[in-house]
């Protein structure tokens, strides 16, 4: 799943709100944050889906690049989170993103 919406209240909402998404997602399901949210939202988010009994994933990729780039389709993307969940996610990256920049470790510490 692909997230990118412009504020945490927004994202909370969609997940967790009166008819959050968080219900219906599969187990062991990859979200994908492109947002532009702060390292602790993501953190609290992260762990929230965690919770979720289902083994929900959460990358932050967020996106690195002006619209100019975007419609030459020059994307740049830096992300971070637990590596293997990135790995899982490769094919889905390599499909959207020309450039991508990966940082292991705790979300938004790529930023």
């Amino acid at each position: 799943l692909v997230v990118v919406l412009s504020d945490a209240d927004g994202v909370d909402e969609l997940f967790f709100g009166a008819q959050g998404i968080v219900k219906g997602l599969c187990k062991e399901a990859i979200v994908l944050i492109r947002s532009t949210l702060v390292p602790s939202h993501l953190e609290k988010l992260g762990q929230k889906l965690a919770d979720e009994k289902k083994g929900i994933f959460l990358l932050d990729a967020y996106i690195f690049s002006g619209l100019s780039d975007e419609l030459k389709q020059n994307i740049v993307v830096v992300a971070s989170g637990r590596k293997d969940v990135a790995e899982r996610a490769g094919q889905f990256f390599s499909g959207l993103d020309k450039t991508i920049y990966f940082v292991e470790g705790e979300f938004g510490c790529s930023r």
